[in-house]
């Protein structure tokens, strides 16, 4: 295992050959570092002409690039959940941290930098992952007057993060036994942590279980990302989130996305022409993680009003 002085990035792909070449123009431009991009194998039921393409840009990039690439081409189709564990478990058998990066994901370079020179808080287990999108924030939302800080929060977000070994290995503990009983009790303490509120924390609970009851019957292994932040709510760590997004899912193309984009870079192209992060402002505690609730439909308003139907969710 190696502790690099730039950190490790791990690139998640499939069958979306423009979506990832765009991602690696962005990667191209940051100092050299070591790169392992994970592409997922061809699906039974499809002509593999765009897994194929995927491929070749990868490995075109990879023999040009000033980067130290490894490509991993999986011979079969593993699918979205197990491709993420056996894509960050070949990870962090070479490296003690990284940042990961999904083919659709767009970044700041401030993005890594701040990772590069925090490596510290990944190794020293406080804290879950260092995050790059702010999901509180809408599309059109005014940066120029927001300080350049990260704060602890609870929301654990996954379009451009970084995390270090010990936290994927208790991601992996997670799923060992991820019962019903071990969810709930989870759920009942993330959310005493995040609010006093009892309909809120109600809420906060009766959503979460739902989601996550949907996903242990899934047939098709689907929603890693419920299980990362619920193992991540297991932990009891927090992570570090930016003011501001410097780090986005994008729709530059349409390939094939396993879900609707509902959102686009314009957050990133507010933010000024370069951001430091001020060491005397990078850290406050968790305090607003009740407004980012509402990223998955929870509001206060919502909570006492339907209160008897959510205690009939319990």
């Amino acid at each position: 295992m190696t502790l690099n002085k730039l950190t490790p990035i791990l690139i998640i792909g499939f069958n979306r050959p423009l979506t990832l070449s765009s991602l690696l123009s962005k990667v191209e431009c940051l100092e050299s570092r070591e790169i392992l991009i994970s592409l997922d194998g061809t699906r039974p039921d499809s002509d593999g002409l765009n897994a194929l393409s995927t491929r070749e840009v990868a490995d075109s990039w990879a023999n040009t690039t000033h980067h130290d690439v490894k490509v991993i081409k999986r011979s079969e189709n593993l699918g979205i959940y197990s491709h993420f564990t056996q894509a960050l478990t070949d990870f962090f058998n070479e490296f003690e941290l990284g940042i990961i990066l999904e083919d659709d994901i767009d970044f700041r370079k401030e993005f890594v930098s701040y990772v590069d020179e925090h490596q510290i808080d990944l190794t020293s287990n406080k804290y879950w992952s260092i995050c790059g999108h702010n999901p509180g924030l809408p599309s059109n939302h005014d940066h120029s007057n927001l300080p350049v800080a990260m704060r602890e929060t609870y929301v654990h977000t996954i379009w451009g993060w970084a995390t270090g070994k010990d936290s994927f290995q208790k991601y992996l503990d997670f799923l060992k036994v991820p019962s019903e009983e071990t969810i709930a009790t989870s759920l009942a303490a993330i959310s005493r942590k995040i609010t006093r509120d009892p309909f809120l924390r109600l809420g906060i609970v009766a959503t979460w279980r739902r989601k996550m009851l949907r996903a242990l019957k899934s047939s098709k292994q689907s929603g890693w990302d419920n299980f990362w932040l619920v193992a991540g709510w297991n932990s009891g760590l927090v992570s570090l989130l930016p003011c501001c997004s410097i780090s986005t899912e994008v729709n530059y193309f349409d390939e094939g996305q396993t879900h609707p984009h509902q959102v686009d870079s314009s957050p990133l192209l507010g933010l000024p022409t370069e951001i430091v992060f001020s060491e005397n402002s990078t850290r406050y505690k968790v305090g607003s993680d009740v407004a980012l609730l509402n990223v998955w439909g929870i509001t206060r308003l919502y909570c006492w009003i339907f209160v008897l139907r959510l205690i009939g969710r319990k």
